[in-house]
């Protein structure tokens, strides 16, 4: 009788896998969420040329799936932000160190560019989150 038990656990397992592993999972059909942009380079025969001469390229794309952002006024503040509080920062803390002089300039405006370039960074990447035209 002890042998039987296992035996029989065994089996519904084994058919419980088998009978899961025959079904099939249906995917949803998703639409895309953005439309790819297609280019079309038009011959010279046609006649479509810019005021250059050169040939026209025709760009055609859903205008919806790319918004305008704020990324440039989250850069600049970003930039200000960050740039004025690491220049602040460093030439309050030059003395400290005993850095004086035209050193202490060349650090504090060194820190102030570095702290407005990652400013500029994150800033930007914080502003292009928000789309124009929208309020919050």
């Amino acid at each position: 009788m002890f042998l039987r038990r296992p035996r029989a656990v065994v089996i519904v397992l084994l058919l419980l896998v088998r009978a899961g592993s025959s079904a099939t999972a249906q995917r949803p059909e998703v639409p895309p969420r953005f439309s790819p942009l297609t280019a079309t380079l038009l011959p010279l025969d046609t006649g479509a040329t810019d005021n250059t001469g050169s040939l026209a390229l025709r760009v055609r794309g859903d205008s919806a799936s790319i918004r305008p952002t704020h990324w440039v006024k989250g850069g600049v503040i970003g930039g200000l932000v960050l740039g004025g509080t690491l220049g602040t920062f460093t030439y309050l803390l030059c003395p400290l160190g005993d850095i004086v002089g035209d050193e202490r300039v060349r650090l504090t405006l060194s820190a102030a560019a570095l702290g407005g370039f990652a400013g500029f960074i994150i800033g930007a990447l914080v502003g292009g989150a928000f789309p124009k035209g929208t309020t919050p």
